[in-house]
């Protein structure tokens, strides 16, 4: 879509150039060596940059609607102060976990082991609109399937590949009927 732009605004032939994560193969990881439930399902949202725009409060608020699963969140950025909090309180306590950013390799670990990952990027401007974020391809790469924000690049990786499911809205009610189904497919 940016490439599309470029071409149409400076009239110049572009190329495009993934900035894609290289597979890494680990060894298998296992739930209960990073502390992680092995009765619930694991939904993961991870960030370098979890800022206000990019669905961390509402994956988290949408725990409220979800049974059997946890919210593992592993990343920093703006939000994290506000999604700490909120995972303290009664009703989250038990459905969310909340790690800090950390190493490759580590992150990894987590990824693989869970059963959904979740991007969930708002388009309020064109760089998040047109974005195709790098966590996107940790999930794949970790063989789990993805919930992610209706937006072009996603949708376009998603509907190619069928790797995971389109969320209507970033809203928490949505998010949880759209990890529900997730949860639930065959698929």
């Amino acid at each position: 879509s940016i490439a599309s732009i470029y071409r149409d605004l400076y009239n110049v032939k572009v190329d495009v150039v993934r900035n894609i994560p290289r597979i890494s193969h680990l060894e298998p990881s296992d739930r209960s060596v990073l502390n992680l439930p092995i009765d619930k399902h694991i939904i993961i949202l991870q960030g370098a940059y979890l800022d206000p725009d990019r669905g961390g409060k509402e994956a988290l608020q949408s725990m409220a609607f979800l049974e059997n699963a946890v919210l593992v969140i592993i990343g920093s950025g703006r939000e994290m102060p506000l999604l700490k909090q909120l995972a303290g309180q009664p009703e989250f306590s038990s459905k969310v976990i909340i790690l800090d950013k950390m190493p490759a390799d580590k992150l990894r670990m987590y990824t693989q082991v869970a059963d959904l990952g979740l991007s969930l990027d708002k388009p309020l401007h064109l760089n998040y609109k047109l974005s195709l974020p790098n966590k996107l391809f940790d999930y794949i790469h970790a063989g789990i399937p993805v919930v992610v924000s209706d937006l072009p690049e996603l949708r376009r990786v998603i509907k190619s590949y069928n790797v995971g499911w389109l969320v209507a809205a970033v809203e928490p009610r949505q998010i949880a009927q759209t990890i529900q189904y997730a949860l639930q497919s065959e698929e």
